[in-house]
């Protein structure tokens, strides 16, 4: 199984400091905490929308039931002795995968848990140049948040670098959490498969490794407007590790009361933390976001 990105579930709680903010005043206070929450909305969805890749990868590696027969008893395959039940439409055009993962959370071989239904278009498998498949969600959702929206990758081959690399376009994405609130999303990616290339076929997935350039934005919980710019690439291992495990991902609120962030995922750790950083004219504040999951 190959060509396959995740990332996870990111709902950030940002831990300031008494030394770091002090001094703020009260208006600062409020500008930190509301635009906090864009910082932690927009590495969810990144994680989010980046995780559908997972699922759509993983089953467009096969070419029909058959096939797909073929593979579910590999152990190492993606969807191997999960919950998840996929289902080939070949006839209609285009093609079409159902994923489905049930009604209760079912625990993905990515440590996710998901329920719902995924439904993927495609015109032709994920490794072919010029293929494009369409990723849409069916009261879907991954750790008890809802993912709504369209996902479009296109498979642009091989870079300069003979990389493989997609295209990757997110239109009217949207999270509701767990507590109700949402948040909307929407983005055009560059996803390059930076690792595991030349193992293809059944649990060759394990070991691949992906970098994600570009840039997206929306509105947070709180109704925050931000765009959201990938400064450093941002890397993800498809196995062992539910996050990103190093880049860099600016988050700037429209307002022109607010201040911009940097979120720094480290230097290649799998941990459970992010650096931000809050650019206030000449000087900046530096903390630790902790993700729940």
């Amino acid at each position: 199984m190959k060509n396959k990105t995740t990332s996870a579930l990111i709902l950030a709680t940002a831990l300031c400091t008494s030394l770091l903010f002090t001094a703020c005043r009260k208006e600062n206070k409020t500008e930190t905490a509301s635009n906090n929450n864009a910082v932690s909305d927009a590495s969810t969805s990144e994680a989010k929308f980046d995780n559908s890749g997972v699922i759509a990868d993983a089953a467009l590696a096969g070419g029909g039931a058959n096939d797909i027969s073929g593979r579910i008893a590999g152990t190492d395959d993606f969807f191997a002795n999960t919950c998840a039940t996929l289902t080939w439409d070949t006839i209609s055009t285009p093609k079409k995968i159902t994923v489905d993962f049930g009604a209760t959370n079912c625990l993905c071989k990515d440590g996710i848990n998901r329920r719902g239904k995924m439904i993927i278009t495609y015109n032709g498998k994920y490794r072919t140049t010029g293929s494009i498949n369409t990723i849409t969600f069916n009261d879907f959702y991954e750790e008890d948040n809802k993912i709504e929206g369209t996902k479009t990758v296109t498979n642009n081959g091989l870079n300069g670098s003979s990389q493989m690399y997609w295209s990757i376009v997110v239109t009217n994405g949207k999270i509701t959490y767990v507590d109700g609130t949402s948040a909307t999303w929407a983005s055009n990616h560059t996803r390059t498969l930076v690792n595991g290339q030349s193992t293809v076929g059944s649990g060759g997935w394990v070991d691949d490794e992906y970098e994600i350039t570009g840039s997206g934005g929306g509105t947070s919980t709180e109704g925050v407007i931000y765009i959201a710019t990938i400064l450093t690439p941002l890397h993800k291992k498809v196995k062992g590790c539910k996050r990103f495990t190093s880049g860099v991902l600016e988050i700037v609120p429209t307002a022109s009361n607010t201040y911009k962030r940097q979120i720094d995922f480290g230097s290649g750790a799998c941990d459970n933390q992010a650096t931000v950083t809050v650019f206030r004219g000449n000087k900046t504040n530096t903390y630790i976001i902790k993700f729940k999951k």
